[in-house]
């Protein structure tokens, strides 16, 4: 039998990995105070989202954009925190989550175009945005495509 060593990055992002996991199955399990569900048209069909609203907000929006394969759920309770003083929202990307399928694969451009349809359909002008993984990706390309929405 043999023994694998994981580095010490290796082991904090399974655990990083596992924790969002089990944080995603309790988004699906557990009801979080505020939080609503909807949809937005986008241009492969609709997309889903998860949003929390504080009553009065200054602050820029913040939209949120998960890692593929998974979904916003995997904000929901970060969502609850967050939309305590501004808007605070997570698209399922196109083919993720509870949001219409392409017809064809999409590249990180592609999610970016859909992302900034999104934000217009939102009546979002300008938003803080946070990505984890692919999200991250998502994220970086939109700043570069439209440098003046986030």
């Amino acid at each position: 039998m043999s023994t694998i060593k994981l580095s010490r990055r290796a082991t904090f992002l399974a655990a990083a990995a596992a924790s969002l996991a089990a944080a995603s199955a309790q988004a699906d399990i557990v009801a979080i105070p505020g939080l609503k569900r909807g949809y937005a048209d986008g241009p492969y069909g609709q997309i889903h989202y998860r949003i929390v609203k504080p009553a009065k907000s200054a602050k820029t929006p913040l939209v949120c954009l998960h890692a593929s394969p998974l979904s916003g759920a995997v904000y929901e309770t970060w969502l609850q925190e967050m939309g305590k003083d501004r808007l605070a929202v997570a698209p399922d990307t196109p083919g993720y989550g509870g949001s219409d399928t392409p017809k064809s694969p999409q590249q990180i451009g592609d999610f970016a175009d859909a992302m900034i349809r999104f934000m217009d359909e939102m009546k979002i002008k300008t938003a803080d945005v946070f990505g984890y993984h692919t999200g991250s990706l998502t994220s970086v390309e939109i700043a570069r495509k439209y440098p003046g929405r986030i």
